[in-house]
């Protein structure tokens, strides 16, 4: 039977259903487990390079995404393999790898999702990721070891550096990955466009990503921050998305300002 992991993977990868992940940025629990609980979301990810959160705080929120129905996923600071074996022994599905520079880079982060020998995560039967398997008991855990290979999502942000613009075709190639992201913020940095977020360098930096994921048919992730975007980029075959649930608090105060803003003045 297919693990709730597995089948948001093949969802992924069929690139037909809307697929909705949470950033979870506020460090909250209950903010999780209410988006779980509505059915607005099918996976979190929890953001260990812009969060108040550190490693240690995982499990508390794996266990809280396990409660609330969800696939937990952890977007890594950077690749090394000891935080992301750290992450998925906690019960962690998969990763977010941020600023890929090249296919080598991204390689060597998939590996640490897998188990030896497909790849380079160390075996540890007794933690929460790993179900807490026998160690005796060897053919329960050669069965987990596959299942868990097999449930490992990697999404990359190979479009956060000058450098992998140039390297996309290799990067988004490279197997073992899941979904790659439309980036907007870094890329603006990395390209000298910080107030221009319709530059027409960015505009085709992500042009040459759907093109490029279309062809060698690589799902693809957006994160909307305006009116519009979902259906912009829905439009283009986009069928992975993600929202900040601090972005969703500040659109419910700003609607909620508006609706009230006459009686607090007093009108």
């Amino acid at each position: 039977m297919a693990t709730k992991a597995i089948k948001l993977k093949r969802t992924i990868h069929d690139r037909k259903e809307v697929v909705i992940g949470m950033w979870c940025s506020l460090a909250s629990m209950t903010t999780l487990e209410m988006a779980g609980k509505e059915k607005a979301i099918d996976f979190a990810i929890f953001d260990l390079e812009h969060s108040p959160y550190y490693a240690d705080k995982i499990i508390e929120f794996v266990h809280a995404a396990e409660w609330a129905d969800v696939v937990p996923l952890v977007r890594v600071p950077d690749r090394g393999h000891v935080l992301i074996q750290k992450v998925l022994d906690v019960g962690a599905k998969g990763i977010f790898v941020p600023m890929i520079r090249n296919a080598d880079e991204l390689r060597k982060a998939i590996a640490a999702t897998r188990f030896q020998p497909e790849g380079t995560r160390g075996a540890c039967p007794g933690s929460h990721g790993t179900g807490y398997c026998n160690f005796n008991d060897r053919v329960s855990w050669a069965k987990k070891v596959k299942e868990l290979n097999e449930e490992m999502i990697v999404f990359a942000l190979p479009l956060e550096t000058r450098e992998s613009i140039d390297h996309l075709e290799e990067i988004i190639t490279v197997p073992g990955l899941d979904c790659a992201s439309l980036s907007t913020m870094d890329l603006t940095h990395a390209l000298g466009h910080i107030d221009q977020p319709d530059h027409s360098e960015i505009k085709g930096a992500q042009d040459k990503l759907l093109s490029l994921c279309d062809k060698h048919n690589v799902p693809v992730y957006a994160l909307p921050t305006a009116v519009g975007h979902f259906e912009k980029w829905y439009d283009r075959g986009v069928r992975v998305f993600t929202i900040i649930d601090r972005e969703l608090f500040r659109f419910g105060l700003n609607e909620f300002g508006k609706q009230w803003a006459g009686r607090r003045n007093g009108q």
